[in-house]
């Protein structure tokens, strides 16, 4: 009797339910296929949401707590610095993470690894099995790069490339591998898969291969207008301005909201202010068809499927990744960034989202962003998986 071939699908960094999402359809496109699917996710509670009650799920070895934003006082300019700001900094740190994935990869003995935002995996996993990275454009730099880029004209970072390249290569070399003669080396894999709409990848212009488009990604049919003049908010409890921002817009109508996080007393002050508080993840196509203004943090995920759904967006962006996909959305001309609102920006902003314009504009997007995209993609992805494990 053959074996079923095993597939680990891991998630090292990155927040919110996006990156479980993606997994979780790659994994059904792989179990059509006869795969036997094992996660490791940077948060496994969260990542419940979005999988099934029976799927195998452990918790991924990440340096950086689930959940935790870049270190107060850290300035990122480049996905290096986002490297060094999760443990590449510092040699110790690499070599006890890959060490913790050798031991992971040892006891699932995976025919195949699908990394999303898992760069010490990708690194791990060298030599021992088929390597396929997935994930938004911004957390998918492509390896051929002679450097990472710098992201926005701010000043420096705080780590700098070489050092983070010096310290991971003190990692490779203290475990008897060659070092890397370029740091984006280390996103090296057999296949590579860019989930996202190609406006919101930072590196489209340096791809060899176009995006695939979003994985497992529901939204409202773009040309449909929102069937209520109402808010839909996904924010995080720990964000500051999370709470003063939901109880002032429930001011001006309707919102429904997810907050990350969120203990009882806050859902408790939330609810009392008027907001109506989801308990668990939100169905985003039913929540997109009904809102006509979305408001979040600007995640990938969340961003281009407001994006495509054609709705306008109030954006509180919290880290660099976020920062640079609100700016896109503004340049569109579908959003607003709100980087520190009090209640005259909010509704300035409110007001600008809610002209006829905008939801124009916004459904202008969806049309052209939604004609790039792959039909099937994590059917595309399970295929190349396929092909590796049986080489």
């Amino acid at each position: 009797m053959n074996r079923r071939p095993t597939a680990l699908l891991a998630q090292e960094l990155g927040m919110g339910l996006w990156h479980a999402r993606l997994l979780a359809a790659v994994a059904r496109a792989l179990r059509a296929r006869g795969f036997r699917c094992v996660f490791a996710l940077a948060d496994p509670v969260l990542a419940r949401a979005a999988l099934r009650p029976e799927d195998a799920v452990v918790p991924a070895p990440v340096y950086v707590p689930a959940g935790a934003v870049v270190p107060a006082g850290v300035r990122t300019k480049s996905f290096a610095d986002i490297l060094g700001a999760c443990g590449w900094s510092q040699a110790s740190v690499v070599g006890a993470l890959m060490a913790s994935w050798d031991a992971l990869i040892g006891l699932v003995g995976p025919d195949v690894v699908v990394a999303d935002h898992a760069p010490t995996l990708l690194l791990a996993a060298r030599g021992r099995a088929p390597r396929v990275s997935v994930g938004l454009g911004f957390t998918t730099p492509p390896a051929g790069l002679p450097s990472f880029p710098d992201l926005h004209d701010g000043p420096p970072g705080t780590f700098g490339e070489a050092a983070v390249k010096a310290a991971v290569n003190r990692a490779l070399g203290a475990r008897g591998a060659g070092p890397l003669a370029r740091l984006p080396q280390a996103l090296e894999a057999d296949a590579t898969f860019v989930t996202v709409m190609a406006d919101l990848d930072p590196y489209q212009g340096a791809r060899t291969t176009p995006a695939l488009g979003p994985v497992g990604a529901p939204r409202a049919p773009a040309a449909a207008a929102p069937t209520e003049e109402g808010v839909f908010a996904y924010l995080a409890a720990e964000d500051p301005r999370t709470e003063p921002t939901l109880t002032w817009l429930a001011g001006r109508g309707p919102v429904r909201a997810f907050v990350r996080r969120a203990d009882a007393a806050t859902r408790a002050r939330l609810e009392a202010a008027g907001v109506t508080v989801r308990a668990r993840p939100a169905d985003l196509a039913v929540e997109l068809g009904r809102a006509d203004v979305v408001v979040h943090h600007g995640g990938a995920g969340l961003t281009q499927q407001a994006a495509l759904a054609g709705r306008a967006q109030l954006l509180l962006p919290r880290h660099l990744e976020q920062q640079w996909n609100a700016q896109v959305v503004a340049r569109q001309g579908a959003g607003r960034v709100a980087v520190a609102p009090g209640e005259a920006a909010l509704s300035e902003a409110l007001d600008a989202l809610r002209q006829p314009r905008v939801a124009q504009l916004a459904r202008a997007w969806a049309e052209i962003a939604g004609a790039q995209l792959t039909p099937d993609p994590a059917g595309v992805i399970a295929e190349r998986c396929a092909a590796l494990t049986r080489r």
